[in-house]
Parts: structure tokens; C-alpha cells; sequence
């Protein structure tokens, strides 16, 4: 039996960094939190490798958990990850 289920591409990262997701209009599914890292947060932007147009901030040093998103974005994915090193999964298209 087939599953028709949504296909999402996927980025770990467990080092305090910015990255580039995706670069042009798509899907930001949901970030997860794998494990928390002391003092740190992940800010997520609908932007091309750039820090504009914030959709969430997280408090991963506090927070672990699935945090869905299903937000469409014009300009990309980018991630960072900030003041520690949490372990964290972003699911997009």
C-alpha cells in the first residue's frame, strides 16, 4: 500500500552558525529542537542568507520540541543558530 505523504527536504545542524535553507520561495514545514544547548536561539528569517523578515525565534536553550511552521516563504530559509550549540532539524519545501 502506497502513502501519499508530503515530501520535505531537511537540514541538521548542531553548530552555532548562519545558515542558507533555501534560497527562493517555498515551504518552512517545522523546526525541531533535538536537544537543547545552553543560552542559545534559533531565529528563523524569510530571507535568502540574510536576517530580515523574522518568522520565529526560539528558545532552544530552554525549549526542545517540534515547532510547526507550515509558512510560505517568498525569499528563502535562513537559520541561526546563536549563544550555544542545540541540536535542531528544520523541515522545508
Amino acid at each position: 500500500m502506497a502513502v501519499d505523504a508530503p515530501q520535505y527536504q531537511w537540514l541538521k545542524a548542531n553548530t552555532a552558525a548562519t545558515f542558507a535553507v533555501r534560497g527562493g520561495a517555498g515551504l518552512l514545514h517545522a523546526v525541531t529542537v533535538n536537544t537543547k544547548g545552553a543560552g542559545s536561539t534559533v531565529s528563523v528569517y524569510d530571507a535568502n542568507n540574510g536576517t530580515t523578515n523574522p518568522i520565529a525565534v526560539i528558545d532552544s536553550a530552554n525549549n526542545a520540541g517540534t515547532f510547526f511552521y507550515d509558512a510560505a516563504v517568498l525569499n528563502g530559509i535562513t537559520v541561526v543558530i546563536a549563544g550555544g550549540t542545540p541540536d535542531i532539524t528544520v523541515l522545508y519545501k
